[in-house]
């Protein structure tokens, strides 16, 4: 049924996220190709992980930071790389592949139509590196492995699935690996993906207090072109990719912070009261409270704010998203995102 939210931009994905998340995650997880581009052996033979991106495609690689570090035996452990650093600081001598194993480097990006991500096929080439590039709409070349997900790039909702997709995606890739090397038993993949989708179903039911917060902050944030995004750890993903939205479909300027730098220096350097702030957080994350009191600065500023987190009475402006278990605290990065890509089709729709 259309609603008057659904007639927005992304109100349409947000009224049906449930029925399109569990679908983007049956489809990834059914895909005999993701057999194909990891093998047993591929899964054996990493010895380092490295997680990079363009775009949006890096804001889902620091979304699946934590997932992949998670629940972890590889020896030595995951790494997030810019893209541009990858291009051009990669080192074979510091990424291991003279050694009988090699790293295996994660790609993830929008469209395959991107001159980075191609400099990036050419360093991983040279590094003889074992590369899989996850890719949202587009076909990718002979000589890649390449997870596309076929979706349509003129889709007025394409940022909002393509994210949710590659999340998707990195998720499914995460569970193959873990599985293969003994981490996680059948039984145990089969629970986690039940908790995913129960946590999708979460989302939906939060949503229309979602839907009240957001239209809120838009309304105090009309006129402003300036948002500070606030987020630590992987939860630096979500803020990085409404920065990245907003300035897509609204030409908003961003910058992006951690609580920590925020308090010493970032506050002191500049106390305007003119920058929209929106703080993400969960009560999963150690640095709950300290972002809790960043929070209060922000006020005394005087800035519209909101606060994305799974504390719902946590403070006056916040939207709710459901509570990830401390088991698997990662399952927030499915729903700190929503609250954003909501506030921005309220503002578009009052321009």
């Amino acid at each position: 049924m259309e609603t008057v939210n659904s007639r927005l931009r992304y109100g349409h994905f947000c009224d049906n996220y449930s029925r399109l998340a569990k679908a983007q995650l049956d489809t990834v997880i059914s895909s005999v190709k993701l057999q194909q581009l990891l093998s047993v052996r591929d899964c054996f033979d990493a010895r380092k992980l490295i997680l990079t991106g363009s775009g949006i495609g890096f804001a889902v690689a620091q979304s699946l930071f934590g997932l992949f570090t998670h629940k972890s035996d590889i020896m030595f452990g995951v790494e997030l790389m810019e893209q541009s650093k990858f291009n051009y600081y990669a080192d074979p001598n510091k990424l291991g592949v003279e050694e009988p194993n090699t790293p295996l480097i994660l790609f993830f990006a929008e469209t395959w139509d991107n001159q980075d991500l191609a400099q990036s096929l050419r360093v991983s080439q040279q590094l003889y590196a074992d590369t899989i590039v996850i890719c949202a709409s587009g076909k990718g070349s002979s000589g890649a492995k390449f997870l596309e997900l076929s979706l349509k790039q003129d889709d007025l909702d394409f940022m909002g699935i393509a994210y949710l997709s590659m999340l998707c995606a990195g998720f499914a890739l995460a569970v193959r690996l873990m599985q293969v090397r003994g981490l996680y038993s059948e039984y145990e993949v089969t629970r986690i993906r039940k908790m995913l989708e129960s946590y999708f179903d979460q989302c939906q039911l939060c949503m229309p207090a979602i839907r009240n917060a957001a239209e809120d902050f838009a309304g105090r944030c009309s006129g402003k072109r300036l948002f500070e995004y606030i987020a630590d750890w992987d939860r630096a993903g979500s803020a990085n990719y409404l920065g990245i939205l907003g300035a897509r479909i609204l030409g908003l300027q961003y910058d992006l912070s951690d609580s920590e730098t925020w308090c010493h220096i970032d506050f002191w350097e500049e106390c305007r009261q003119d920058i929209c702030t929106v703080l993400v957080t969960d009560t999963n994350q150690p640095s709950f409270s300290r972002v809790m009191e960043t929070a209060n600065t922000v006020r005394l500023l005087e800035r519209p704010y909101l606060i994305i987190s799974d504390e719902a009475g946590c403070h006056s402006f916040c939207a709710p998203v459901p509570n990830a278990t401390r088991e698997l605290p990662w399952m927030n990065i499915f729903g700190n995102f929503l609250p954003g890509i909501i506030t921005f089709g309220y503002m578009e729709a009052t321009l």
